[in-house]
């Protein structure tokens, strides 16, 4: 065997280790998931599993920075696919709270694709932040570059050129619409009664509400 097909045979292992990981982690959570568990769903031997990930740390580690990667690239799918519609020529400009409110709704539906909710993992790992300090940190890193990625995207408006959001606001308006996202993911699960559809409506409304009357 070639280097380089033992090299991708490795990481075709790791994706299907993760891939049971993340199944068995979103629907039972971290604490009531055992290294056990993960070997059934991926159907593989104890030391297959383990040569990958020593310990379940390592593992739901792992699985963690990729249900958060998966949550940039959806992100970056959902903000191509809408602000290249919005600017389309021709296009009437849009209210930039319609914008990312139809952003983060299109990343929530892709986040539940595959029969696994994404979300539920990083609503679990949100919480296991308060006590693995090395989870936290790698957490941190992931949110600070989706706020960057925010504060791109509602500084250059493609949607509105003529009003995109002020430099020096930026960053400010970036946090502001990460905790948005957040707080319907909690309520989604917790209550049960939000999605990021509800979410849309909602900004767009307050931006409505908030506008400047004539």
């Amino acid at each position: 065997m070639s280097p380089r097909v033992s090299e991708e045979y490795r990481e075709a292992r790791r994706t299907e280790i993760l891939d049971a990981a993340r199944a068995r982690f979103a629907r039972d959570g971290f604490h009531q998931t055992s290294m056990d568990d993960v070997i059934r769903e991926a159907g593989l031997s104890a030391g297959a599993v383990y040569g990958y990930f020593p310990s379940k740390t390592a593992l739901v580690h792992a699985v963690v920075d990729d249900a958060l990667a998966r949550v940039l690239r959806a992100f970056d799918a959902a903000s191509a696919e809408i602000t290249q519609t919005a600017g389309d020529p021709g296009a009437e400009p849009l209210d930039g709270a319609e914008v990312a409110g139809a952003v983060v709704d299109r990343v929530m539906q892709l986040l539940s694709g595959a029969g696994i909710d994404t979300s539920r993992i990083a609503l679990f790992a949100w919480a296991e932040t308060m006590s693995d300090e090395e989870l936290r940190v790698q957490v941190a890193a992931r949110l600070v570059e989706l706020r960057g990625r925010l504060r791109g995207l509602v500084t250059a408006a493609p949607w509105n050129p003529s009003a995109p959001v002020p430099d020096d606001a930026a960053d400010d308006a970036a946090l502001a619409l990460l905790a948005a996202p957040i707080g319907t993911i909690v309520q989604r699960h917790v209550v049960g009664d939000a999605d990021g559809a509800a979410l849309a409506r909602g900004l767009a409304a307050l931006a409505r509400s908030w506008a400047p009357r004539p």
